[in-house]
């Protein structure tokens, strides 16, 4: 196999090979006077002559119309006739001429796959991605996905990946940069590897990896207790995993609070270069002053935990709130070792916590979609015949009918999806929800319609319950289980966005302002629509609250009606307006 199979060759035609292509196709001559006229000077085993003049021509006439047809499907039907052998129009075969010379001797960032990338190869990329996807888009998509980018892509297998991303590679003088990680592949640190941190030779590993020299383990800490301690750590390492064992049943704070300590202990080695038990209130100040400012060698894009590209914070480094919330999971920690009497006191009780700007409302419920232009994108997305786009759409009605968050989503199975017996046609799903409390919740029609179409999309039977998860992606790392392997809440996160972005690229029924508002939307936003939905149209505050899971019904209450509502409505009524 070449690599011309996934991408065009630049056209080397010559002058005599077009006019043999259109005296055959005219059929005005015959192949043998062709070859008189045209090819007199070729030897025989030239391009042109090796497997005979009519095979090249024939295989020199698919070639052109691939091309012509890519970049413009709407002449594929006059076409069909010249494909299959059958005569042609001299207009049309300068159509398919003027269009098979598209292809620019230089790749662009701004040139339409289709231009570079052949047919059978484009058309798998342009029905998983965007039917008007740039050389320039793709090279994003490939650097954020990684090595592996081309696994979603349905008939797109690693030999084309590798040829196509290959030649962008080539031509990395006019296009843009691809990668290490998109150029080669993740290598990944052994699970049970652990790495010996040390200031002398700093590298930033996961908690689960890191390993400390004696001098830097605690066991000797300066804030050790003298009294005995309640649990049976002998260092620091110890008594952290006793402190997050605590959370062991609860998978997203177990994540959220590693995190959080995780960075702490690296701060610690690497930074203050001591133990984390034996930080001192100065030391608190410097890790405060540290969250505000995080050095960019600690900032990274998203990686797997056991990938040498993983950094324990994202690019941008923290908001004012996160670095609140990064502050006190720390402390927090640090109360509880203090009251199991491994450390002697807790240093974060003489530094205050950040303090960001107070927000003018609790929770942002402004960014609610707008009922109107929430509709126009269910309606899109319920117009697209594509199996991506049906996805979206299942993601949308169930975050933004069914109130659902993001965890709450990835872990809804099929089987938890049943009929509600009091109303004929209507269905109910339980969900585990924060806290790990159950909760069920009604799934509107149209919803179960497009999970419904999900399932035939998963070549999946709807109507036998199963624990197969509502929604799943179509391409599986692993085939033999592709009834259980689902979407987590990141890449759920990231199928929203994409499809927005694409949306607001792309819909001509979305007017700027509607764009605008897009740009901003995330997933959560969705769980938003639903609650402010919900209370707008006259649903009583406990009903909201038993759907959305609050905890607390103020919670809830934030959604009926914000205080920037009633600042203007009162004003309104005073002033006019």
């Amino acid at each position: 196999m070449q690599t011309k199979e996934v991408i065009f060759e630049e056209i080397s035609y010559t002058p005599s090979d077009w006019r043999a292509l259109r005296a055959y196709a005219l059929k005005s001559i015959s192949l043998s006077k062709i070859e008189d006229l045209y090819y007199f000077w070729c030897k025989p085993d030239s391009p042109q002559l090796k497997d005979g003049l009519e095979r090249f021509l024939i295989n020199m006439r698919e070639d052109l119309i691939s091309r012509a047809i890519i970049a413009n499907p709407a002449i594929a039907q006059s076409l069909a006739s010249f494909r299959q052998g059958g005569s042609t129009t001299d207009k049309a075969l300068n159509t398919i001429e003027s269009l098979a010379r598209l292809p620019k001797a230089i790749a662009a960032n701004s040139d339409h796959i289709a231009k570079w990338v052949r047919p059978k190869a484009a058309n798998a990329l342009l029905s998983h991605f965007d039917k008007q996807i740039t050389l320039g888009q793709l090279i994003e998509i490939i650097n954020e996905r990684g090595f592996n980018w081309y696994l979603p892509v349905p008939k797109f297998g690693l030999f084309k990946a590798q040829k196509l991303v290959s030649w962008l590679h080539n031509n990395r003088a006019t296009l843009a940069p691809l990668l290490d990680n998109a150029l080669f592949p993740e290598r990944k640190l052994p699970s049970n590897s652990l790495t010996l941190l040390s200031p002398a030779s700093p590298r930033l590993v996961p908690f689960e990896c890191i390993d400390l020299p004696e001098k830097l383990n605690g066991s000797v800490g300066l804030n050790r207790s003298i009294n005995p301690a309640f649990i049976r750590a002998r260092n620091d390492l110890e008594a952290i995993r006793a402190y997050l064992s605590m959370f062991a049943g609860k998978p997203p704070t177990l994540r959220s609070y590693t995190k959080e300590i995780e960075r702490f202990l690296l701060w610690c080695i690497l930074e203050a270069r001591k133990p984390l038990s034996s930080v001192l209130v100065e030391d608190i100040q410097d890790y405060k002053n540290f969250l505000a400012n995080v050095p960019a060698n600690w900032q990274g894009k998203k990686a797997q935990r056991n990938s040498p590209n993983w950094k324990p914070f994202s690019p941008g480094g923290l908001s004012d709130e996160s670095q609140k919330y990064a502050f006190e999971r720390v402390k927090s920690c640090f109360e509880w070792l203090t009251s199991v009497q491994y450390l002697a006191g807790n240093p974060f009780i003489a530094v205050k916590a950040p303090e960001p700007i107070e927000r003018e409302y609790a929770m942002q419920v402004e960014k609610a979609i707008p009922n109107d232009l929430y509709e126009k994108l269910i309606e899109i997305l319920s117009a697209k015949d594509e199996p991506q786009a049906r996805i979206a759409l299942c993601a949308m009605l169930l975050m933004g009918e069914s109130g659902l968050r993001r965890a709450e989503l990835v872990s809804a199975c099929r089987d938890k999806l049943k009929p509600y017996p009091a109303l004929p046609g209507t269905y109910e799903l339980q969900v585990l929800g924060k806290g790990r409390k159950l909760r069920t919740i009604p799934v509107s029609k149209r919803a179960i319609e497009a999970i419904e179409t999900h399932f035939v999309d998963r070549r999946l039977d709807f109507d036998t319950p199963s624990p197969a998860p509502l929604l799943a992606p179509l391409v599986q790392l692993q085939m033999n289980d592709k009834d259980k392997l689902g979407y987590s809440a990141d890449s759920i996160y990231k199928l929203l966005k994409r499809t927005l972005k694409t949306l607001i690229a792309q819909s001509l029924e979305l007017s700027g302002e509607e764009k605008a508002f897009l740009i901003e939307t995330t997933a959560h936003d969705f769980r938003h629509t639903a609650a402010t939905n919900l209370l707008n149209k006259g649903a009583p505050l406990d009903v909201a609250q038993t759907m959305l899971g609050h905890k607390s019904s103020n919670t809830t209450a934030i959604y009926a009606k914000t205080e920037k509502t009633r600042l203007f409505d009162e004003v309104g009524k005073v002033f006019g307006g």
